[in-house]
């Protein structure tokens, strides 16, 4: 149910059921998965934030992923 005892199975999973103002807090692993982020809230509403759990280090590993057709990269392109 997205409860520390009990964590959603991918951080994908978390992204699309996020409301604005919610922050999705990743534990420590490898994920080997791509995150597509397609709403971030608003100004008004807050917004999506994704974070390490305090004091563990997420590492989000995207080798071996296709990347998708015309996609450009660049700084948030991970």
């Amino acid at each position: 149910p997205g409860t520390e005892a009990a964590p959603f199975a991918s951080i994908q999973w978390a992204v699309d059921h996020a409301d604005p103002g919610t922050t999705i807090f990743i534990r420590g692993g490898t994920y080997r998965e791509r995150v597509d982020i397609t709403v971030s809230g608003s100004e008004d509403a807050g917004r999506i934030v994704l974070r390490n759990q305090p004091g563990e280090t997420p590492i989000l590993d995207g080798s071996g992923l296709t990347v998708p057709a015309g996609f450009g990269g660049g700084a948030c392109g991970v």
